[in-house]
């Protein structure tokens, strides 16, 4: 329902994602009861991406390709500007909604007091790696590792959008930013589907390994705004696996192997931290 004034714009960065997007679109198109405008941010596909997008009825921006993966946030600012709705919801094109009144619900969490709202994902990955990946991400759940995808479109400009110089952690710095304006709505009604297919555990390491490249600026800004150390992100991250023993129950071969693979993450991450410091 795209007609009237917009409650929500929906930004959706892509790159090659004609796989993925018809699944998220169509779970978009069959929302009722709330006004949207989606918007998608490609980065040069060579596919069928962008003619799906304006199949549907989203607005396409057009990004460069990077010559090496970075995270989405300047895409993301880039699908903010000039939003005309109140909120903004950001998803990923591997992502779908559960059901035509999810908008609804998301709506529904914001107030005076919250302008900001986390949206839980229920991973559907393929490969024992993304399992065990999956595995992790459902222990943190109302958990502080959680942040937030909703936010009005004030608050984000407020804090003025997501920090694109770094390559992890982006979701977290803007999430903290929030906290320091408003309190951040959750429910437990108010999730999204993430198939996150299938990665070896060689792309899931050279994904942190990338990432410790810029973890230093990570860290700094998250300590100079209240935020976690790295001590302080693996004692919570501890924390979600004890307090969640629903998932070592439904899962046991993939739960007892999340602290091996975090491990091995925190080991390539810091051999990217000692690369980029060598540059």
């Amino acid at each position: 329902m795209t007609d009237g004034q917009p409650q929500v714009r929906i930004v959706v960065p892509t790159r090659n994602e004609s796989r993925n997007l018809p699944r998220l679109l169509s779970s978009i198109r069959s929302q009722v009861g709330v006004t949207y405008e989606l918007f998608v941010v490609d980065q040069e596909s060579d596919d069928d991406t962008k003619q799906l997008a304006r199949d549907a009825g989203a607005t396409v921006l057009n990004r460069p390709r990077p010559a090496f993966y970075s995270p989405p946030a300047e895409s993301r600012n880039l699908g903010a500007e000039s939003a005309r709705a109140p909120l903004l919801l950001h998803l990923d094109a591997d992502m779908s909604l559960p059901d035509e009144r999810f908008l609804q619900r998301f709506v529904a969490l914001f107030d005076a007091q919250h302008q900001a709202a986390i949206i839980h994902e229920v991973d559907i990955a393929e490969g024992f790696w993304n399992r065990v990946k999956a595995a992790e991400r459902a222990c943190y759940w109302n958990t502080g590792i959680e942040c937030a995808r909703g936010v009005t479109n004030d608050l984000f400009k407020a804090v003025g959008g997501y920090n694109a110089a770094v390559s992890s952690g982006e979701d977290m710095q803007i999430h903290r930013l929030y906290t320091q304006h408003t309190k951040v709505a959750k429910s437990d009604d108010v999730w999204v589907e993430h198939r996150t297919g299938r990665l070896s555990l060689q792309r899931l390491l050279t994904k942190k390994y990338n990432y410790g490249k810029t973890a230093s600026a990570f860290l700094e800004h998250s300590q100079s705004t209240g935020g976690y150390s790295a001590t302080g992100w693996v004692k919570e991250a501890l924390l979600a696996y004890v307090t969640h023993p629903k998932v070592a129950v439904l899962n046991p071969l993939a739960f007892s192997c999340i602290l091996p693979l975090r491990i091995a993450e925190l080991v390539a991450v810091r051999l990217g931290m000692l690369h980029a410091g060598r540059q």
